[in-house]
This record gives C-alpha cells, structure tokens and sequence, in this order.
C-alpha cells in the first residue's frame, strides 16, 4: 500500500516538474521571438490545472497571443490571436494580477496595431477588413476598463472609447453597404434583399438599409415594395425633399404615366444650389436621361437648374418643368412637398 502511495505523489511530481518548464519555455521562447514555438510551449500547458491556476501562466499566454495578432506574418494565420490574448489577460487581471502596467503595455501595443489597421484599410476603402481591427479595438478597450478598476494608474488607453463606438458603427454600415452593393453588381438582388431583411431586425429604420432596398426593388421593376421602402424613409424624415421625389417617380410609375422631367424639375429647392443637379443621379432612370430622347438634354437641363438655384428662382424653374399633364394626384402631393 505504501509504495502505491509513493508511486502516485512521485507521478503527481512527474506531471507538475513536466508542466512547469512548458510554461517557462514559452515565456523564453516569447523573449526570443520564438512567437510560434512560444505558443506550442504554453498549448501544451493548458492542460495542467496547476499551471492554469497561476497568474503568470495567463500572462505569459496573452502576451504570446499578442505577440502573434500584431505579427505582420502570423497574424493571418492565427486569426484568433488577438481574441484568446485578450481572453488570457482577463484571467490574468481576474486572479489579482500585480502586473498590471505591463498588461497595459501589451493592450497599447494591440491597440495601436488594429488602430493602424483600421485606417489603413478604410484608406483602401476595404471596410469589411477594417471593421475587424475597429472591434479588436473595442475588445481591447473592455479589458483596460478591467486595468482601471485596479490601478487607474497603470492604464495606458485613455479617452479612446466614444471615438471606437463611433467607428464601429460606421464600418459595421460601410461593410454591410459594400457588401451589398457586391452583391447587386453580381446580379444576386435576392442575397442582397436577404441581408438587408436581416440588418433590418436589428435597424428597422436605418435610411441606407432603406434606400438601398428601394433601388433593389426599382430595378426589379418592383414599384410597390420599393415605394415601401420609400414611405418608411419618409415618415422618418419628412424634411427630406430627395426621399418624397423619389416617392414621387414611384407613385407616377404605379399609378400612370411616368414623366421624369416633371420630377426631376420640382426636387429642386430655393438655396440648394450646393446640391448639384449631377449629386442627385440615383436612380437608373435619371442616369440615362441623357441618353434618351427628350425635350430638354441633360446638359441644358442642368445649366438652367445651376442658374435658377444660384437665384432662387423656383417659380422659373416650375414654368420649365410644368408643360405637361401629371398622372398620379398623389405623385404631385410628393413633389410639392419637396417645394
């Protein structure tokens, strides 16, 4: 009975000498630059419940983690890097880490990195990539709240959060808007009708969700859903003459003959002149104005809208615009609205 006992303490000593110098070699493979090595070392260490115990395990293990998310050649192929460093910080912190400075250190230096990230990638207009680095930013910033509450002292990161609340959103609706307008070029409007449905759960009333349902549904020749789209936009912004023109075009397709010239005429409002004619081409329709058979071309069009604005010359520009019949009484409602 006693050498089983024996034999067990000296399996428990075996496993814990075995353990130790895992967690010591990563922390040494780290300090070389070993970043990959390093991980394998404190991999293999996670399986020992004593190890996992200890504070300096989870350090060790965010700052190898670290390491790797602002590596410019692991980075990609560790994707979860950054999210398990932070996760191993927050053990760290959480078992009453005298260390907190040098965890700050390591979250300024993530920080930074997915900062520049970021930037980078929305000067390149990729908003889908950007938008990964912004919430790394976040995330980053949830665990120096945790520093904070410890040692005001020791946080690096300060000031930083309302400008990364504000970025994630704008990334969050360039990606959606970018993906989206990928997927109508590809011709899959019915994907991009999906996602819009699905972003739309969460933001019922979000204007760029709408109008770019309402141009799906435009260029499917799908009149009423697109004028429902349109009238959700309208109601929550009723100063918005562009949504009710819109509307306009909509209710002259459902309900009679369409006359664009009409609509396109009456959009325009004293003191817009900044909002040049050319700003306002959004719909196919109004993109090929120019290339249709008219009365009016685009260019004497848009030379007179340039003249009347710069004068406020409504009255002008409703003599111009009202030589023929409008069919739809609730079309013309629309258009006076944006008067």
């Amino acid at each position: 009975m006693k050498k089983i006992v024996l034999l067990s303490v000296w399996m428990l000593s075996s496993w814990l000498i075995q353990a130790q110098p895992k967690v010591t070699s990563a922390y040494n493979a780290n300090k070389e630059g070993k970043y990959e090595e390093a991980k394998q070392y404190i991999d293999e260490a996670m399986a020992d419940p004593k190890a996992t115990e200890k504070e300096k395990f989870w350090r060790y293990r965010g700052d190898v983690y670290m390491n790797i998310a602002t590596s410019s050649e692991l980075a990609s192929k560790y994707p979860e890097a950054m999210s398990t460093a932070l996760e191993a910080y927050t053990n760290a912190l959480n078992k009453k880490s005298d260390y907190q400075t040098e965890i700050s250190e390591m979250l300024l230096k993530g920080f930074g990195n997915s900062e520049k990230a970021y930037i980078d990638l929305y000067e390149k207009k990729e908003f889908c990539k950007a938008k990964i680095y912004v919430n790394q930013c976040a995330q980053i910033l949830q665990v120096n709240k945790l520093i904070a509450q410890k040692s005001e002292a020791a946080q690096l990161i300060v000031g930083a959060d309302k400008t990364i609340k504000e970025n994630q959103v704008f990334f969050n609706n360039q990606c959606i808007s970018q993906t989206i307008d990928m997927l109508v070029k590809s011709g899959k409007q019915k994907e991009a009708l999906e996602l819009i449905r699905e972003e739309k759960t969460k933001d019922p009333n979000n204007v760029g969700l709408l109008s770019f349902e309402a141009d799906i549904y435009l260029s499917l020749n799908d009149y009423q859903n697109a004028s429902k789209s349109l009238e959700v936009l309208v109601v929550n912004n009723p100063k918005v003459a562009i949504y009710h023109y819109y509307l306009g075009n909509l209710f002259e397709k459902i309900d009679g003959e369409y006359n664009n010239e009409i609509g396109f005429l009456k959009n325009l409002r004293p003191g817009d002149a900044q909002r040049r004619v050319d700003s306002l081409i959004v719909t196919n329709e109004i993109m090929d104005l120019e290339k249709r058979e008219n009365q009016y071309s685009f260019k004497k069009l848009d030379k007179s809208f340039d003249i009347f604005l710069k004068n406020g010359k409504i009255d002008k520009i409703m003599e111009v615009g009202l030589s023929e019949e409008i069919y739809s009484e609730r079309a013309e409602n629309e258009y006076k609205i944006c008067l």
